[in-house]
């Protein structure tokens, strides 16, 4: 979506950024802004860059966007400044569940890349809206 953008910004290219991006665990900062909707940090220092000048009019469900060293998965489709650097299957808003916020603020989440393919066949397969996401304890 943004991510050439993105990666020339952050003077790498795309296969360096999304190395880079998943390198780093990030922890739920906060929910909000949309219902579920978890705004994630901090990336390093590197990723501290500025919000899009113009509005992209329709970021879809479940994308992965970055601004100001933060990392968002948009809960819903919504227009927005910040820029759209990967898609995830990962619903963090599930109205239809009785615990329909997956996260909690502390939570630390950690991206994997994967291919078209892997990402069409984990959205085919997941009616729960898990988006392949695998839950570990630390105790």
């Amino acid at each position: 979506p943004q991510l050439a953008e993105t990666a020339a910004l952050l003077g790498m290219s795309e296969e360096q950024a999304v190395a880079d991006l998943v390198a780093h665990p990030v922890r739920v900062l906060a929910i909000g802004f949309a219902p579920g909707q978890p705004y994630l940090g901090m990336l390093p220092d590197r990723w501290d860059i500025p919000r899009l000048k113009d509005i992209t009019p329709l970021i879809p469900a479940s994308a992965l966007v970055v601004a100001v060293r933060q990392l968002i998965v948009f809960s819903a489709d919504t227009p927005t400044g910040w820029r759209h650097v990967g898609q995830t299957a990962f619903r963090p808003f599930r109205s239809e569940s009785d615990a329909p916020f997956p996260l909690r603020p502390g939570d630390v989440l950690h991206f994997e890349p994967v291919s078209h393919d892997e990402f069409d066949c984990i959205r085919a397969g997941d009616s729960a809206g898990s988006g392949g996401a695998r839950l570990e304890v630390q105790e």
